[in-house]
């Protein structure tokens, strides 16, 4: 809950979709999310020059969720992983 996304953007978010006919959702199950995907996004879960005391608590809070092949199973057979590039 402490990393959920900002909720006036999930409403923006939800409208824009509405307007296209997509569709946006919000859990906490990684199996869950990555179940019969066809990609599986993901981004750093700290920054440089973020405190290390923040740091030990970003990983034990976001271990979980972490992609890896226990969970990327679950995707599709042929399903791609992207992962941001550094600017």
């Amino acid at each position: 809950p402490a990393f959920a996304p900002d909720p006036e953007v999930v409403a923006a978010a939800r409208l824009r979709a509405g307007a296209t006919g997509a569709s946006i959702e919000i859990g906490d199950d990684p199996v869950a999310a990555v179940r019969g995907a066809d990609a599986i996004y993901t981004d750093v879960w700290v920054s440089m020059g973020d405190p290390e005391a923040e740091r030990a608590a970003r990983f034990a809070a976001l271990a979980p969720y972490q992609v890896n092949a226990a969970l990327f199973v679950h995707a599709k057979p042929d399903a791609i992983f992207l992962h941001c590039l550094p600017d």
